[in-house]
């Protein structure tokens, strides 16, 4: 039982650090997303479909 104590002990505060690092990055890809979601919102739709038609004609119609 002492034997197994330490390896006991360093796999959950490996698990407790790996899961507090998954957590904090979910948090972050979650803010990203809703930062980027609220930027392209402010754009109005037919702002965004009017830049890529100007790029697909200067592009492909040249």
């Amino acid at each position: 039982m002492p034997e197994a104590w330490p390896t006991h002990v360093n796999s959950t505060s490996s698990l407790s650090f790996s899961s507090v690092f998954f957590d904090t990055l979910t948090h972050f890809i979650i803010a990203l997303f809703s930062c980027v979601f609220r930027f392209f919102s402010l754009l109005s739709l037919s702002e965004i479909s009017q830049k890529c038609y100007l790029y697909f004609k200067s592009t492909v119609l040249s």
